[in-house]
């Protein structure tokens, strides 16, 4: 493999995911931050992943109205519904019953602080017990 070149199936994985995630719903997470959007687009190309998503407002989740983020293919890790960016520190999760669980559980949270270890938590558990990555 090449020095900056995507593992083997990877790109395939990122490829399939640029197809799928456009106009889905995701959580999106970086440190001190998680968020439910909208997958705008998606674009794969020989650098990395490029993503661009509107922030659905949740309550609960706050954060800004628009997202764009990027990863290089060497700190990314791509599954069959998450794909994040090691050292860069973003995630996004697509799975729906992972998506549903976390509005669920931040609905009920109290909107005067934030929130972030608890939300984690959850999908910290989520990536452990499933087999999306």
């Amino acid at each position: 493999m090449k020095q900056g070149q995507p593992e083997q199936g990877q790109r395939t994985r990122a490829e399939e995911l640029s197809r799928r995630l456009p106009g889905r719903e995701a959580i999106y997470r970086e440190m001190g931050i998680v968020v439910r959007i909208r997958v705008r687009d998606v674009t794969v190309d020989d650098w990395g992943v490029k993503i661009g998503a509107d922030v659905l407002p949740t309550q609960g989740l706050p954060g800004p109205p628009v997202l764009d983020f990027s990863g290089a293919w060497q700190v990314l890790g791509v599954g069959s519904s998450s794909i994040y960016a090691a050292y860069v520190g973003w995630s996004l999760y697509s799975d729906p019953a992972l998506v549903a669980d976390i509005v669920t559980f931040a609905e009920t949270l109290s909107g005067e602080s934030n929130h972030y270890l608890e939300l984690s938590r959850r999908i910290t558990v989520w990536e452990w017990t499933s087999d999306s990555l």
